[in-house]
């Protein structure tokens, strides 16, 4: 079950914020979240939703800039959907089933090394509900607001 609480003056008037309450099951995706979220809304709140975004207050810095920076960019500039990514060219591996596997040459000098974008989806992710409702969510038109800075890509984990 989802809490309409009032507008955000620094978000204008056209923008309200839900929070979830204590029945919130943490087994479900991303996309079912939105889904029913969406479905809560529409039909108990009796409103036609544009978008909805996911704030996950278990980051331990977040830029307020980055979630201004998603909301505008989503309609401004017609993504299906927009998130803030950090974005790193360091050295990855992969666990698979069979132990380890290098996904980038760690022996390349950095600036030749493909930069890797990790989704920060709790700094501010916003969705078209056109896309919600169509179950489309993160599969073409998506934007990405790119950050640099490391710790705000960090999360407490005590909570989990």
């Amino acid at each position: 079950m989802y809490v309409l609480s009032e507008e955000n003056p620094k978000l204008g008037s056209h923008v309200h914020w839900l929070e979830r309450n204590g029945d919130y099951d943490f087994q479900l995706s991303m996309s079912d979240m939105f889904s029913n979220a969406l479905t809560d809304i529409e039909e108990n709140e009796g409103r036609i939703i544009d978008a909805l975004g996911f704030v996950d207050t278990t980051y331990i810095n977040p830029r307020p800039d980055l979630l201004m920076s998603c909301l505008s960019s989503l309609f401004m500039l017609n993504y299906s959907s927009v998130f803030p990514a950090y974005v790193d060219n360091g050295n990855f591996w992969l666990e698979n089933h069979t132990g380890f596997e290098e996904i980038s040459n760690s022996l390349k000098r950095r600036d030749e090394k493909p930069k890797v974008y990790r989704a920060c989806y709790g700094l501010g992710t916003f969705f078209k509900a056109s896309v919600i409702r169509c179950k489309l969510a993160l599969k073409e038109n998506n934007g990405v607001i790119p950050f640099y800075e490391m710790e705000h890509a960090l999360r407490d984990r005590t909570s989990e």
